[in-house]
């Protein structure tokens, strides 16, 4: 079943599309070069999306590995706070964001499953002399409000690199779809994500 962009089976090919695409962008902006975006929408009940981006770091202290478990926890919640994007101003609704992480649409749950674990992880690295020392729930929360800026900074550029995924899988069959690297890099659209220093 093929799909307009302005259909139902439209709507949530974008959808999916922003979700991996905000992982896509955000690994980007952090210094990463993901491998590529996929999305697969043959209904409206069966689909799938796929970033490849696999950050890997040589972390010779404790704190490059803090960092790094920022950056990885920002690159996660990413997805669900670019799926909740709106397609005419290209600011996330927060609110949306955080239900698709909590009740897990779209793969967001899973996620937020592995951004909460990183969370604790990240916790558990902290010196114990801070004071006051983060809660967990106060430090997830503060990625996020991080994540949130990255996706505000970098909005329409994801909507711009899903509209032009859903295009492509519009005309393909099984509305199965998928870009590298090297092609996204030669995107006009592309050459706008803002690089983000943590």
């Amino acid at each position: 079943m093929s799909f307009e962009p302005t259909d139902a089976l439209g709507a949530r090919a974008r959808a999916i599309a922003q979700h991996e695409f905000g992982h896509f962008v955000v690994s980007v902006a952090l210094g990463y070069k993901p491998a590529g975006v996929s999305i697969h929408v043959p209904s409206l009940e069966a689909h799938r999306g796929k970033c490849w981006e696999a950050p890997r770091d040589r972390c010779e202290t404790l704190e490059q590995v803090r960092d790094y478990l920022k950056r990885r926890i920002i690159i996660l919640l990413a997805g669900a706070v670019s799926e909740s994007l709106d397609s005419g101003t290209h600011q996330p609704d927060t609110n949306r964001a955080i239900a698709l992480l909590r009740n897990g649409e779209t793969g967001a749950g899973d996620d937020y499953a592995r951004a909460t674990e990183l969370v604790a992880l990240l916790h558990s690295t902290m010196p114990i002399d801070d004071e006051p020392l983060v809660g967990i729930e106060a430090l997830l929360n503060q990625l996020f409000n991080h994540t949130v800026a990255i996706v505000v900074q970098n909005g329409q550029v994801i909507s711009e690199l899903a509209y032009s995924l859903c295009l492509l899988a519009s005309t393909q069959t099984e509305n199965l779809a998928a870009l590298q690297y090297e092609g996204i890099a030669q995107m006009p659209s592309f050459k706008k994500i803002v690089c983000i220093q943590l």
